[in-house]
């Protein structure tokens, strides 16, 4: 709560401890992000990003970065009270349309999206290549634990952090193939653990908690993560 507090500061922000590099400053100092003067005042982990930084921040200091001057692509996860006012919030975070425009997804969004996108492909005839849940999709994703295995035949045990799935399919299958001694382990946030409801119960589980509302939680505090229970 005391961390949550400080991002009421003007400029503040926090960031994963693994993207400090990238930043090139320490707890306590500031630094330029997006043409502005942000200051660091805490870590985190979990929301390593890959490329850019993913940051926690206000609205306050979103609407400002925002106006920075850099056109590259950027994202906001928020949490909100009333999740009908999803438009209202975009708008609000770029009240002039001067640099970019945000896309709201939400939960009924990204459904319709799906719906649409299996209309289309059947409309057309074409084939829908899911990010995770498609054969060669998950063949390329092996190839990580494939070429760990190489580099490291003896290895006793994998962990495998699971999102789509895709990579986890694909390393259990290498594993499967050239080391079934080897034993895989699965780890997701303790805070969104729909993978390991869904091993626990055998059916599949939707998580009921979004990354957001994970992020305003028990992203903040020091507790061990707990891996899943190993993937058979």
């Amino acid at each position: 709560p005391a961390l949550r507090a400080r991002l009421n500061e003007p400029g503040a922000i926090i960031v994963d401890r693994a993207d400090l590099p990238k930043l090139g400053i320490a707890v306590g100092q500031s630094g330029i992000l997006n043409g502005q003067r942000v200051y660091l005042v805490g870590t985190t982990s979990g929301l390593r990003a890959l490329g850019g930084v993913n940051i926690v921040t206000s609205l306050a200091t979103a609407e400002r970065l925002n106006a920075g001057g850099d056109l590259r692509p950027a994202y906001y996860v928020a949490r909100l009270r009333d999740p009908a006012r999803a438009e209202a919030v975009a708008a609000q975070l770029d009240p002039h349309g001067r640099l970019r425009r945000y896309a709201v997804w939400t939960a009924p969004t990204l459904a319709a999206r799906e719906a649409a996108c299996v209309e289309l492909t059947q409309t057309l005839g074409t084939t829908l290549i899911h990010p995770y849940e498609n054969p060669q999709v998950i063949a390329g994703q092996g190839t990580a634990a494939l070429e760990l295995l190489h580099a490291l035949p003896d290895l006793d045990a994998l962990v495998v952090p699971i999102g789509g799935g895709g990579l986890a399919a694909g390393s259990a299958l290498s594993l499967q193939a050239l080391a079934p001694r080897c034993e895989l382990v699965l780890a997701e946030p303790e805070g969104a653990s729909d993978a390991a409801q869904s091993l626990r119960s055998g059916a599949r589980v939707t998580a009921s908690r979004s990354l957001a509302e994970w992020i305003s939680g028990s992203t903040f505090s020091n507790r061990k993560a707990r891996p899943m229970p190993p993937a058979k």
